[in-house]
């Protein structure tokens, strides 16, 4: 027993080496290649969104260059649509904006003010001055960001371009790529490989399907909520439609895209009046349950299984070290992690038995000797 305990520690240690060795190495290398992997990973994750609608077509006798056509025209077309409906409206608005920025700060200096002299004993505990020179060092930088995001549009329409007949091929003839991959490794490996490049690509996929329905859901619930506060208020918010379209985009980024979607809208109308800022974060905080309790598990249950403890640590560390973009597929590159422990690793080191459900509550069983 003793030293069938020790050969599993042994594997294991041997593995780590292994695997940390192997993990530095990819790193230099990514960073080294990171601009062109960026484009084959967005193009990776377009064709995993496409190609079940690609399969569909195929399956009703349509020859495969022709349904990929399709495919590739119809998702041309709605980026097309979402370009000429909301691109516009939105970039005016945020030009509105940047105009009311110094406005909307001084009112909001003002009203903070207001606030540390009314309670004395949060003045105290707060530093409205460093608090002042910190934000505006963070607005500063969000809107040098936002203003390179909007003078590279020639460039961003290049790799549009370039991601679109990248996909086209793939979605074309993906196989002599699969096969190629599986090729790296021994035969007797190919039927493990196969299932985990199964299960990555199905997880993957509800990830990105899920993500843009969640976008568009939660956009649309942002502007109904900020429209009828509108309605129902003497004073008014102003660029609701450019606040509803960034709630909806950062729903690609985990648990903390949300609370900044809430962020801005509620420093604008708190710069207003103290009680619309309220009504704000009351109505994010409703769409955020009904999102997090109706619409997330409905929509994402088979694309995402892990605690947002998890999630936040690789939200961390991939936007440590790869910035914005590294933010944006945190939550695919933990889903890879998380089917290779599920599906290998964990079997590996278990005698082949998969992970069980967690318990609710209270601690794991541990078996204690008996003395």
């Amino acid at each position: 027993m003793g030293l069938r305990l020790n050969e599993r520690w042994v594997k294991l240690a041997a593995f780590v080496i292994v695997l940390v060795a192997f993990a530095v190495l990819l790193f230099f290398f990514i960073r080294a290649i990171w601009s062109v992997l960026q484009i084959f990973i967005i193009t990776g994750l377009v064709v995993l969104a496409l190609d079940w609608f690609v399969e569909q077509l195929v399956s009703r006798r349509i020859p495969r260059w022709a349904a990929t056509l399709i495919i590739l025209l119809v998702f041309i077309l709605t980026i097309g649509l979402f370009v000429l409906l909301i691109i516009p409206p939105m970039v005016s608005q945020f030009e509105e904006f940047i105009a009311a920025l110094p406005d909307l700060w001084a009112r909001l200096i003002a009203r903070l003010g207001v606030l540390l002299a009314r309670f004395p004993a949060l003045g105290r505990n707060f530093d409205l001055q460093a608090f002042i020179i910190g934000l505006t060092r963070d607005v500063g930088s969000w809107v040098q960001a936002a203003t390179t995001v909007f003078t590279t549009a020639i460039g961003a329409f290049t790799t549009t371009i370039l991601i679109i007949v990248i996909s086209f091929y793939m979605l074309l003839n993906p196989w002599p790529l699969l096969y190629g991959i599986r090729g790296l490794f021994p035969e007797t490996w190919w039927p493990a490989i196969d299932r985990l490049a199964h299960e990555i690509a199905v997880r993957l996929r509800g990830w990105v399907v899920g993500t843009f329905v969640l976008g568009l859901a939660i956009g649309l619930l942002d502007y109904i909520a900020l429209l009828l506060i509108n309605l129902f208020s003497t004073e008014r918010i102003p660029f609701i439609l450019f606040f509803a379209i960034i709630g909806g985009l950062l729903e690609i980024v985990p648990i903390i895209g949300p609370i900044i979607a809430a962020v801005l809208p509620a420093l604008v109308a708190f710069s207003i009046n103290p009680l619309l800022g309220v009504f704000v974060l009351l109505a994010y905080f409703v769409i955020q349950q009904l999102e997090n309790n109706l619409l997330a598990p409905y929509i994402m249950h088979r694309a995402v299984h892990m605690h947002p403890v998890s999630l936040i640590f690789a939200l961390i560390v991939m936007s440590t070290l790869f910035g914005v973009f590294g933010a944006v597929i945190a939550v695919p590159v933990a889903s890879i992690f998380k089917v290779l422990y599920d599906e290998w690793y964990y079997p590996l080191m278990h005698g082949g038995k998969k992970p069980g459900p967690p318990p609710r509550e209270g601690p794991p069983e541990i078996a204690v000797p008996v003395q």
